[in-house]
């Protein structure tokens, strides 16, 4: 098996259908999980009897598919400028992904990606999962009056009917939480007011 296959992905817990034979981690209501991708357009969960055969331990394996996410590098693109209903609006949000496969969202959870994030944009976002493809990152100041507390329930709030809504397939679903990144410690967390 070339190692070089193995990737990470991100569902969430409550769309996570492998647990009793799959190799995965959980963290804030999320599992990653490795999987190993055939060719361009199909990709396998790694399993324990897969690992075993491989000579593989889940550690090594996680690390193995954590290098290869870094490897292969992401996408933070900024909406600006989009024009609705014959009004330009400067729009606060850029999409993180991850340039692999699928499950693209994994990758606020890898602190050298999200360092070089913070490099580039500075630590002034918080983090909505869209979809288990990408995530939004929205400015932390808010863009219309609101204390840091309405503010996170209104993108929590968005989040929510996003998810609801029929724009995702139910297994696309990744969170109903906002998150903010912990720049100091290099970790994702469940974002709060004093985040804003």
């Amino acid at each position: 098996m070339d190692k070089s296959r193995f990737s990470l992905g991100i569902v969430s817990q409550e769309n996570f259908k492998y647990a009793d034979q799959a190799v995965y981690k959980e963290e804030l209501g999320l599992v990653t999980f490795v999987y190993y991708i055939i060719d361009e357009s199909s990709a396998g969960i790694m399993s324990h009897q897969s690992c075993k055969i491989q000579g593989i331990d889940k550690e090594e394996l996680f690390e193995i598919a954590r290098q290869n996410t870094i490897e292969a590098g992401f996408s933070c693109t900024s909406f600006n400028d989009l024009n609705f209903i014959g009004e330009v609006v400067e729009n606060p949000f850029h999409v993180l992904t991850s340039r692999i496969f699928c499950a693209g969202a994994v990758v606020m959870l890898i602190p050298e990606i999200m360092d070089q994030v913070v490099e580039t944009m500075g630590n002034n976002f918080i983090i909505l999962p869209s979809s288990k493809h990408e995530v939004l990152l929205a400015q932390k100041k808010p863009p219309y009056e609101a204390t840091p507390a309405e503010y996170l329930r209104d993108m929590r709030g968005l989040v929510k009917a996003v998810n609801s809504s029929n724009a995702l397939e139910p297994e696309d679903v990744l969170s109903n939480e906002v998150f903010a990144y912990d720049a100091q410690n290099h970790k994702l967390k469940f974002a709060e007011a004093s985040d804003i």
